[in-house]
């Protein structure tokens, strides 16, 4: 197995290890916090992230990723990102700071405004960990990015409970946020070793601009795709809808960000390695969606099953209409697990304008057709169908332009997803059938488990059977995680 493959799978396996925690760490504080301070706080914090993430979006990030992206980078390269993130940043930070009273009159929401304008210090806090998060990412040093990360969401979570506890309600949330953000990057800082110098110069850094400003539309068309619902249930509906949608909103995107997002990124890395070198690419592309389809269908299928016994047992009876807005999204959150390396591939070959167009037309489907829902019913589950519809409705948008630019076909993919698909449905139809023979009832918490326990041995054994070679392949990946070869 060759170097850079042993190195993304160890990156991988570190940014597995990053995610997992910060999902299971802010899961705990969740539980908590849900119980303490009830879906309207939520709805409340998730219009003013939602409004500070619209904006950051126009200013782009694409200057980290084209510091990744590109060949070679010198230290004029580095030191003038840093200062026109610096700029950027306090200039986002500027605008939301004017625009929050007229966003708190528009959604109607008292206290809205100052929420908004204490979490835009989000924007220079991350700018600064804009270029030593990009300098680890190329040296593929993952361990650090993923321990730092971690302690930075472990320390926000235990100050949102301590804060939540003390009555500080809504900007309990907000102070995770802020803390968050500050301990990640002084650990990003100390584990870079980098530090500005007094140098700038327009000239050297404008192909980096350019590839940024080629990614804003495409932010904000992911934007649209993924938060407009978001700002049209907090207009139209009620802080406590938008608290039930946005909490299973969050548990999706938490799984997709796991898994999906976490490998992404890391492939991301490996794809502008090879990115002269079709066939690598390729293979590279392949094994990356195949290991996370593997990971991500039970998970979702998991999620679908279990949800209406085990959300009421750990976020309370007040959260029960949470339920159905999760299992209808976790189709939502498996077509994105895939659609993530798609784009992730297309951007590392130079084309982010490809991805750019498709998010877009993506957006478009999101806000015509939400609009139409909202318009017609104040059912969250309603505009919950209709994200999964626009995700199907895309995806030949994205097998298209796939083929196009690494000459990979829809059937190469479909043969890559088939088996963790079947499995997964298997595992739909057979667990409900197994739980409704039981001639006796059981505590839900048991009922829950065995559904898990159930659920996991019919997948692996439907995917071993179904394709044996996945195993040899994950005790090929086992053994590269756990090697001794240096990376």
């Amino acid at each position: 197995m060759n170097g850079l493959r042993q190195k993304l799978v160890r990156g991988v396996a570190w940014t597995l290890t990053q995610q997992g925690g910060q999902q299971i760490v802010w899961f705990a504080a969740l539980l908590m916090l849900a119980s303490i301070l009830g879906p309207d706080a939520f709805g409340l914090l998730a219009l003013a992230v939602t409004f500070n993430t619209m904006i950051t979006v126009c200013f782009g990030d694409g200057i980290r990723e084209s510091l990744v992206q590109r060949d070679e980078v010198a230290e004029i390269h580095l030191s003038s990102a840093f200062y026109l993130n610096l700029l950027l940043s306090i200039t986002a930070m500027t605008l939301v700071i004017v625009l929050a009273p007229f966003v708190e009159s528009f959604f109607e929401a008292p206290g809205l405004r100052l929420i908004i304008q204490v979490l835009s210090l989000r924007f220079v806090i991350a700018c600064l960990s804009a270029v030593p998060l990009a300098l680890l990412q190329r040296r593929m040093e993952f361990r650090a990015i993923a321990t730092r990360s971690l302690f930075a969401v472990t320390c926000g979570g235990v100050t949102a409970v301590v804060m939540a506890l003390q009555g500080f309600g809504v900007w309990s949330l907000v102070g995770k946020e802020i803390v968050q953000a500050l301990v990640r990057t002084i650990g990003l800082w100390r584990a870079s070793s980098w530090f500005p110098k007094l140098m700038f110069s327009l000239p050297r850094i404008w192909g980096l601009i350019q590839f940024e400003a080629s990614l804003i539309g495409n932010n904000f068309s992911t934007f649209l795709k993924n938060r407009f619902a978001t700002l049209l249930i907090g207009y139209a509906m009620n802080p406590t809808l938008l608290g039930y949608y946005d909490l299973a909103n969050n548990l999706i995107t938490g799984i997709t960000n796991m898994l999906a997002v976490t490998m992404s990124s890391v492939a991301f890395t490996g794809f502008t390695r090879v990115q002269h070198d079709p066939e690598r690419l390729r293979a590279i592309y392949l094994t990356a969606t195949r290991m996370t389809a593997l990971l991500s269908f039970p998970l979702f299928a998991g999620l679908a099953i279990t949800a209406p016994n085990a959300l009421p047992i750990l976020l309370g009876r007040e959260w029960i209409p949470v339920v159905p807005v999760v299992q209808v999204l976790c189709g939502v959150g498996a077509l994105r697990s895939i659609q993530y390396f798609q784009g992730s591939v297309i951007r590392a070959i130079g084309k982010p304008n490809v991805v750019f167009r498709i998010n877009l037309l993506h957006g478009a489907f999101v806000v015509t057709s939400l609009c139409v829902v909202a318009a017609w019913t104040d059912s969250i589950v309603a505009i919950a169908v209709c994200q999964v519809g626009c995700s199907i409705a895309i995806q030949p948008c994205w097998i298209a332009a796939t083929r196009r630019a690494i000459g990979l076909s829809g059937s190469m993919l479909a043969r890559e997803i088939a088996v963790p698909l079947i499995s997964a449905a298997a595992m739909c139809v057979i667990v409900p059938l197994l739980d409704a023979t039981l001639v006796f009832e059981l505590q839900p918490g048991l009922a829950v488990l065995i559904s898990i326990l159930t659920g996991a041995v019919i997948y692996i054994a439907v995917t071993l059977i179904l394709a044996p070679r996945f195993a040899t392949e994950c005790r090929e990946l086992a053994s590269s995680l756990l090697s001794r070869r240096e990376t």
